[in-house]
């Protein structure tokens, strides 16, 4: 059984840079700096897929996530990209929300854009989301613990109980 490629993935396929994306977004599209339920679970989910067909899109964040209208869509995968700075490769992304794993090894993967997207689905910093990050969690562990935490406070709370 094939899955169909959603909206985003094929907004990707199609060579993403964040301008072009907006020029075929609908007029009443929005960024969504306040994720609602629903649009945390899209991500979320278009992010799982993501991950499982291979791809990364290195930039998780209020700026590249929008609502066309009907549902919450990843935009610009640039950061996704193999990146020459001066014959140099080099990693582009929102810099907080770049994985201190790979910063290190100067390779954007899953814990940048898990890190990108506990950020912006909970509004927690960085700093206060990198240990949430581990790759073993599934997605649907991640998106619950995302769901129950409304604060900072939360957070050491669900880090209390865990261990």
């Amino acid at each position: 059984m094939t899955k169909s490629f959603d909206y985003p993935v094929q907004f990707w396929a199609e060579g993403n840079l964040l301008h072009q994306s907006m020029q075929r977004l609908p007029a009443t599209s929005y960024k969504i700096r306040n994720p609602n339920k629903s649009e945390i679970k899209s991500i979320a989910k278009q992010l799982a897929f993501m991950h499982h067909c291979g791809l990364v899109h290195g930039d998780i964040n209020a700026k590249n996530i929008w609502n066309d209208g009907k549902k919450a869509i990843l935009l610009d995968y640039e950061p996704s990209l193999i990146q020459l700075r001066k014959g140099r490769i080099c990693i582009m992304g929102t810099a907080p929300r770049i994985h201190p794993f790979d910063r290190k090894k100067m390779k954007l993967t899953e814990l940048s854009d898990r890190l990108g997207f506990i950020c912006w689905a909970t509004g927690l910093r960085a700093k206060e989301a990198v240990h949430l990050t581990e790759i073993s969690m599934r997605w649907d562990t991640l998106l619950n613990k995302c769901l129950s935490i409304k604060s900072s406070r939360d957070l050491k709370c669900l880090t209390n109980t865990a261990v």
